[in-house]
């Protein structure tokens, strides 16, 4: 977390959950919250959060959605890597992290700063 503990704090990490909705909305409402408020109910939500098991549906799931991050900017021959790539994880051909890794190289070439961390 960032050192405001307000709405226009870094909140960004929880993104990086399969199940970060509730934290999506609970930091869509900071304002509603005091600073002290709010980084508890993060605290309870995240912590309830982390229970829920990952399964290979939700990583692709998320790997979808990350892509939209490069909306217009991938080649057709990087869009059908990164397709392949999670195609061949979700029929567990391949690790979580080879489209991991294709999703952290482009964050850096295409300067998407919250997947470069």
């Amino acid at each position: 977390m960032g050192s405001s503990l307000s709405g226009s704090g870094n909140w960004a990490g929880h993104s990086r959950l399969a199940h970060a909705q509730a934290l999506d909305r609970l930091i869509a409402k900071a304002v509603r919250h005091t600073p002290t408020e709010l980084a508890s109910r993060y605290g309870v939500q995240f912590m309830q959060t982390l229970t829920i098991r990952p399964t290979v549906r939700k990583h692709v799931n998320v790997l979808a959605q990350i892509v939209g991050f490069f909306a217009g900017r991938l080649s057709h021959d990087e869009q059908i890597e990164r397709d392949k790539a999670s195609n061949d994880y979700r029929k567990g051909l391949i690790p979580l992290m080879a489209p991991v890794t294709l999703t952290k190289r482009s964050g850096a070439a295409y300067h998407v700063t919250c997947l470069q961390d």
